[in-house]
């Protein structure tokens, strides 16, 4: 499988990425079929289109690596399914990372 090149995200930096490809980790809130209902993993609530539907669960971890239609919208072209873990994923850092990434723009975005 072969990906295209994306800027990491969170919910914060989507509006800013409309139209360009894009990676955000996300917690299913609710899947019906072609769409998810997902949390950002800094609280922003987003809807994904997806091109076909996946099995992913309530409280499921999946990244989304799509293009942004919308401030609050993804229309997908793959997604990583990780299922609830035991162990609690660190948001903080997460977000953190994103926002390092940030301070270095022109090394870290396509």
């Amino acid at each position: 499988m072969a990906f295209e090149a994306r800027s990491i995200i969170n919910g914060g930096k989507l509006k800013d990425f409309i139209g360009r490809n894009v990676s955000i980790l996300t917690k299913v809130e609710n899947n019906s079929g072609l769409m998810l209902k997902v949390k950002s993993t800094d609280g922003h609530s987003l809807r994904i289109n997806l091109n076909e539907s996946i099995s992913a669960r309530q409280e499921d971890w999946v990244e989304i690596m799509g293009v942004p239609v919308g401030h609050d919208a993804i229309k997908a072209k793959e997604v990583i399914q990780f299922y609830k873990s035991e162990e609690d994923f660190d948001l903080e850092a997460y977000n953190m990372l994103v926002q390092f990434m940030y301070l270095r723009d022109d090394f870290y975005h396509q």
